[in-house]
């Protein structure tokens, strides 16, 4: 009796139409499974630093929306396009990182980028305008050493000083001031060999490039022989010599 209800059924034209329509709707609904995966594989990243993997928005086999790109580098954020586009941030192996607004695949707008502990830049950072990748308008440079600067930045490079460096130049500026009178009786300290030094005195020749030229007229007692003598010219760095007043 259950074999004859079935052949009923299948024999049902009701029955037949049923079933031929949820195999039709099965069909269907794979279909549409197997082209999202298909598009979902071919949804583009367009930075090559980004190629290896990507989860996210898709439109027309492009990543669109926010998404998750990896590779060389890893990147999350907003897409346009198969383009970085919006805010997001990239992080590089070496630790390098960019937090901030890209346009068109560019660092653009504000952002602030962090240098890795495997960069010679280790530990400095920068926050603030960037134009199609470079540093452009108001910007803040901060190094480990708490020294920075603020101001102005065009084509990625800085217009004007830290206050470090100009309290550098302003002390070149004194020293250069004190020293640069020619016949000025200056003192210093000349090395001898690897590790020996000697006491020298002498009259200041010439300034030229932070650099001073010294006739020498006295040098100290040392148990080196020193190259020079009495008469001849030293040429050497101007923080090496002081006026001889200044050092009793």
């Amino acid at each position: 009796m259950k074999d004859e209800g079935c052949r009923l059924a299948l024999g049902n034209p009701e029955a037949r139409g049923n079933i031929a329509h949820m195999v039709r709707w099965l069909i269907t609904l794979a279909a549409f499974w197997f082209a999202g995966a298909a598009q979902a594989e071919a949804c583009r990243v367009m930075d090559p630093e980004l190629q290896a993997f990507y989860e996210g928005g898709c439109r027309k086999g492009l990543a669109h929306g926010k998404g998750f790109a990896r590779g060389s580098a890893e990147y999350e954020g907003t897409f346009r396009n198969g383009l970085k586009h919006g805010s997001g941030v990239k992080i590089w192996p070496w630790g390098d990182r960019y937090e901030g607004e890209f346009f068109e695949d560019r660092k653009h707008g504000e952002g602030m980028y962090t240098w890795g502990a495997g960069s010679p830049w280790a530990g400095e950072r920068y926050v603030g305008e960037y134009v199609a990748d470079m540093r452009e308008g108001q910007g803040v440079y901060f190094w480990p050493t708490g020294d920075r600067f603020e101001g102005q930045w065009k084509q990625d490079l800085r217009y004007g000083y830290t206050a470090m460096e100009q309290r550098r130049e302003a002390a070149l500026k004194a020293r250069q001031a004190a020293l640069g009178a020619a016949g000025l009786r200056v003192c210093g300290e000349a090395g001898i060999g690897i590790a020996e030094t000697v006491r020298v005195q002498g009259e200041t020749v010439a300034l030229e490039d932070g650099r001073l030229s010294v006739r020498i007229t006295h040098v100290g007692a040392s148990p080196v022989q020193p190259p020079f003598a009495p008469g001849q010219v030293l040429v050497g760095d101007i923080w090496a010599w002081t006026p001889c007043e200044e050092r009793g």
